[in-house]
């Protein structure tokens, strides 16, 4: 991918999770603070995004050290 794909990619992939979460936002309860806000967008980019493979999973890992990311 060259670097408009990536952000392409990156910017729709966010948007997506975005919608999805502020689609629920009238169901949250009153009484959540940061800390389950965080949880809960955390779940939703792991139930969205993520579908783990585990050759993937680590050739991604090694990536991440390696490139220091």
């Amino acid at each position: 991918m060259n670097k408009y794909e990536k952000v392409t990619f990156i910017t729709d992939l966010i948007k997506n999770v975005q919608d999805n979460i502020l689609k629920n936002v009238d169901k949250m309860p009153e009484d959540w603070n940061g800390a389950e806000f965080r949880m809960y967008i955390s779940d939703k980019f792991k139930e969205i995004v993520f579908k783990e493979n585990a050759k993937l999973k680590r050739n991604y890992n090694n990536d991440v050290l390696i490139n220091n990311l």
